[in-house]
C-alpha cells in the first residue's frame, strides 16, 4: 500500500508512541520452567490505554492522518505483532467517541479518507500472510462494516472482494472470507450467494464451524 500518503512526520509521531507491546518477564529458570508461552510478547489493555493517550491529542486535531497512518502501520510493520496490535488500536480507535464531541472519530472522516481506509483493510485482508494477524483484520474489518451499514453507508468493495475470497485456492483466503461473512449480516443480502459459499466451505472442509456459516 505505498500509494497511500501519510506525512513522514505524522508515520514517525504514530511509530514513537507506546504501540509497542511490552513483553512478558522473562521468569526465574531456577523457579519456573520457561516455556515459549511464558516469555511470548503481549499487548495488554494497560498498553492499549497508553498507546491511545499518547494519540487522543492528536486526534483531536487531524484525525485522519493519524488513523491513516495507525492503519498504513498495520499493513506495513515488519512483525506479526505490530501489525496485530495496530489493527486492534484501529478498531477501537474508529468507534470510540471523539475527546471533544460525542461523536465517534469514524464519523470525521472524509469520504476520501474512509475509501483511503477501506483499501488499506482490503489489502490486508486479501494480502495478510499471517493467520493471527489476518484474524484481527477480520475483526477490524467487520467491526467498520457493521457500523458503516447502521449509518447507511453500505461497503460494497467489501462483499464483492468477500465473495471473490471465497473462491481462492488458498484456505486461509476462503476462511477469511467465511468469517467475515458470519460476522456481517449486512453482507449476506444475496441469500443463493450466501448459501453456495457456505457449502463450497462445507465441502472443501474449511475450519469454519456450522454454527459460524449459519449465523
Amino acid at each position: 500500500m505505498s500509494d497511500v500518503v501519510v506525512p513522514p512526520e505524522v508515520t514517525a509521531e504514530v511509530t514513537q508512541t507506546p504501540l509497542q507491546p511490552r513483553p512478558r518477564r522473562q521468569p526465574n529458570p531456577l523457579q519456573v520452567r520457561a516455556t515459549p508461552t511464558s516469555i511470548a510478547p503481549t499487548h495488554p489493555p494497560s498498553s492499549l490505554s497508553s498507546a491511545e493517550k499518547a494519540v487522543d491529542e492528536r486526534l483531536a486535531q487531524t484525525p485522519e492522518l493519524y488513523l491513516l497512518a495507525i492503519a498504513q502501520f498495520a499493513t506495513s510493520a515488519d512483525t506479526e505483532l505490530m501489525r496485530s496490535f495496530s489493527l486492534v488500536l484501529l478498531r477501537r480507535l474508529l468507534f470510540r467517541p471523539s475527546t471533544t464531541q460525542r461523536v465517534a472519530l469514524y464519523d470525521h472522516l472524509a469520504s476520501q479518507a474512509i475509501e483511503t481506509l477501506h483499501r488499506i483493510l482490503l489489502h490486508s485482508l486479501l494480502h495478510e500472510p499471517a493467520p493471527v494477524v489476518r484474524r484481527k483484520t477480520v475483526d477490524t474489518v467487520t467491526d467498520l462494516s457493521n457500523n458503516a451499514s447502521k449509518r447507511g453507508y453500505p461497503w460494497n468493495a467489501l462483499r464483492s472482494q468477500v465473495f471473490a475470497m471465497a473462491d481462492s485456492a488458498d484456505v486461509l483466503t476462503r476462511e477469511a472470507a467465511f468469517r467475515v461473512f458470519a460476522g456481517c449480516p449486512n453482507l449476506r443480502t444475496r441469500a443463493r450467494s450466501w448459501a453456495r459459499a457456505g457449502e463450497r466451505a462445507r465441502g472443501r472442509g474449511d475450519q469454519v464451524s456450522a454454527g459460524e456459516l449459519g449465523r
